[in-house]
């Protein structure tokens, strides 16, 4: 269900406090680089969950692990 259109504002703190709302911020853990921004907007009491990109990309696939079977190691 859609809430509210996506929008964009700027990784700034008077951005970050003006979002309304119940709103939940899904973002990519990639190195270090989220982790000022994962830290502002849950100091702005928004809930805030980093996943893996690999998870994102293979969305169907809820596993990190590859097959793992006797037919897949005798290949």
């Amino acid at each position: 269900e859609i809430v509210s259109s996506p929008f964009e504002i700027k990784h700034t703190s008077s951005d970050i406090h003006s979002i309304e709302g119940e709103s939940r911020v899904v973002m990519e853990h990639t190195g270090r680089y989220y982790e000022a921004l994962a830290h502002q907007l849950s100091a702005a009491d928004l809930f805030v969950s980093a996943v893996n990109p690999k998870l994102v990309k293979d969305f169907n696939n809820d596993s990190l692990r590859k097959i793992k079977s006797d037919k897949a190691d005798s290949v």
